[in-house]
């Protein structure tokens, strides 16, 4: 959208006072009073075979000559509109016979994208070890329960095997002696 703006006014912002009417003009949403001042960009003028004609980096302190040359061919060689140069977006465009292009610095843009990435992982990745933990402490006190009923039939089985071979063992014992005593006996 900042192309689309320096474009449409000569590769520089739009001036918020209409100087015919000294009325502010209404300048675009995404646009404020400091807008000019902290975007870094440059233009470039061709001649028809594609050279470079002119350009301004008035808006920009790290650009030479040469980065200048080898971002209009790399753009011209591309053969689109629009596009990124390394940090830079671009528009190609024509205005009265006249191709320019517009390189505008998204370095800034693209650190404090990638500075909120990271923050958010580091966030999500904390919270998801809180909740886990969270988790497992909590959960503790919900398998206790659970844990201790299965003890508790574990003993009883246990117990209930123990009463049973008593008395069982007891009859065979008796059996046994009875055997010896009287012979095999349904």
């Amino acid at each position: 959208m900042f192309a689309d703006v320096l474009s449409e006014n000569g590769g520089s912002f739009p001036e918020p006072i209409d100087s015919a009417s000294e009325h502010i003009k209404p300048l675009p949403a995404f646009f404020n009073t400091e807008t000019p001042f902290v975007t870094r960009f440059y233009t470039i003028t061709l001649n028809a075979d594609g050279s470079v004609q002119s350009s301004s980096t008035e808006f920009i302190s790290d650009v030479s000559a040469q980065d200048i040359e080898r971002s209009a061919a790399a753009v011209l060689k591309k053969g689109k509109e629009r596009g990124w140069f390394g940090d830079f977006r671009y528009k190609l465009y024509e205005t009265d016979g006249v191709r320019q292009i517009i390189f505008i610095s998204n370095q800034n843009h693209r650190a404090t994208a990638a500075d909120f990435m990271r923050s958010t992982v580091s966030i999500f990745v904390l919270c998801s070890l809180a909740i886990l933990g969270l988790i497992i402490v909590l959960s503790r006190f919900v398998v206790r329960s659970a844990e201790e009923s299965y003890r508790k039939q574990r003993q009883f089985i246990t117990d209930a095997n123990h009463e049973l071979k008593t008395p069982l063992t007891l009859i065979l014992t008796n059996i046994d002696i009875a055997e010896s005593e009287l012979g095999q006996n349904e």
